[in-house]
């Protein structure tokens, strides 16, 4: 999963980011992942101004 999300987000999600789709983003380019991060089901990204979640 974290290669799928490195080509929605633009930039390198690390191996331990957790997703449990579906999840989705207005646009996916200015979303930054850190290590550690789990995303629930059912999340919605607006991310227009940028998101960065974890370090």
């Amino acid at each position: 999963m974290p290669a799928l999300i490195s080509e929605l987000t633009g930039s390198e999600a690390p191996e331990s980011f957790q997703p449990f789709p579906p999840f989705s983003a207005d646009f996916g380019k200015n979303i930054r992942f850190g290590a550690e991060v789990f995303v629930n089901s059912g999340c919605r990204f607006q991310d227009q101004g940028g998101i960065e979640i974890g370090g």
